[in-house]
């Protein structure tokens, strides 16, 4: 499937929740999304991301079936804007345990790295701050992680984990 009169720089929002909208639950379309993330270069392949991110909060149910190719790309992708849409496309999601614990493995990684962009580190905090609501044993971990990377970003990283340290630190 050619998706390549969709993926066009100067792509709009409006354009992408029309086209989410015409293609509600068609499983080719999603493949071919995700076919054109994991073997395009960019733009196109940002282009594909962000369409399934808005996708993902749209109709995060139609996703299911390709969480694992998602996943696996998030362990093999270098371009930040590509990973921070993946992360946000998992925080809309319903995942499984076995998904759930490969994506923070990934998200303790970026968080500890210090090397990504921003949104990549503030959708890795997003994604482990939920995690933690379910499992309560990551929070001295995340907790750690977080206390170690707070000072060495801006002032709004800085604020919103010495907001999350506060939260959880409460819950011990």
């Amino acid at each position: 499937m050619d998706l390549s009169p969709v993926l066009v720089t100067g792509l709009k929002k409006k354009v992408i929740i029309s086209f989410v909208a015409m293609n509600k639950g068609d499983k080719e379309v999603i493949k071919a999304l995700v076919s054109t993330i994991k073997k395009s270069s960019q733009p196109a392949n940002r282009k594909a991301v962000w369409v399934l991110r808005q996708w993902g909060q749209m109709h995060p149910k139609d996703l299911s079936e390709q969480l694992n190719p998602l996943i696996e790309q998030l362990g093999i992708e270098r371009d930040s804007s590509v990973i921070r849409d993946l992360m946000s496309i998992f925080l809309s999601v319903e995942l499984n345990d076995e998904q759930q614990g490969r994506i923070l493995d990934k998200a303790f990684a970026f968080l500890n790295s210090g090397t990504y962009d921003l949104g990549v580190m503030f959708n890795s905090m997003k994604f482990l701050e939920k995690s933690c609501r379910q499992w309560p044993d990551l929070i001295p971990e995340f907790v750690e992680v977080l206390k170690r990377q707070r000072d060495l970003h801006t002032s709004t990283f800085c604020k919103q984990a010495t907001k999350l340290i506060f939260k959880f630190e409460k819950l011990r």
